[in-house]
């Protein structure tokens, strides 16, 4: 979304984008984005091609489909923000690559709200000048993804943790949130937030 709303402020070209579910990209045709009517319409049209996908499998069958079609992909980037196991980075990678574009591996760090201000966080892994300061192998990028993921997991652990203990001890939920919040920041807070208002993401 923010992209879209730079390249419209900026009077740049706009995405082109490509959801199996047409309304989800509703709000970006909003902002000034143009639909594809596939995934190959998208990447017949654009040089670089970013991609979020839900896991491993989607994300082998999308490259497998690509690398299938009559499309030449010859110098075309293709930047993957998936969360997948490094072994099927490394895998797709080779396929991109062996068909003459250059294949970047961006993990993103970072749920909703952090990307409606624009702070998202990429790990880019991948060849030569398309990433240019970053590590040439792009599972790396995944790896890293996954320590993020460890991380994540044990600091929703020790919040639970804690609002448990001040549930019981009388302390209140209310007063432990608040501390979470202003000792370890807005990830911890938000993460406190979800359990004490029973609102969480909605499963993919």
């Amino acid at each position: 979304m923010n992209l879209q709303r730079h390249l419209s402020r900026t009077a740049q070209t706009n995405l082109t984008y490509y959801n199996r579910t047409i309304a989800s990209g509703k709000p970006l045709q909003d902002l000034g984005a143009s639909p594809a009517i596939n995934l190959l319409e998208l990447v017949d049209k654009c040089d670089v091609i970013f991609t979020m996908l839900a896991n491993d499998r989607v994300l082998t069958e999308t490259v497998q489909s690509i690398a299938d079609s009559f499309i030449s992909i010859t110098s075309k980037i293709f930047v993957d923000c998936s969360t997948v196991h490094p072994d099927t980075t490394e895998s797709v990678s080779r396929t991109i690559s062996g068909l003459g574009a250059v294949f970047l591996s961006a993990p993103v760090f970072g749920g909703p709200a952090i990307a409606a201000t624009g702070q998202l966080v990429f790990a880019i892994g991948g060849p030569g000048p398309a990433a240019a300061g970053c590590g040439e192998e792009p599972k790396i990028a995944s790896l890293l993804k996954i320590g993020e993921n460890i991380i994540t997991l044990n600091l929703m652990e020790a919040v639970g943790e804690a609002q448990v203990f001040a549930e019981h001890t009388g302390l209140g939920t209310t007063a432990i949130e608040e501390l979470i919040t202003e000792s370890f920041g807005g990830v911890a807070g938000g993460y406190s937030k979800r359990l004490t208002s029973g609102i969480h993401p909605t499963p993919r």
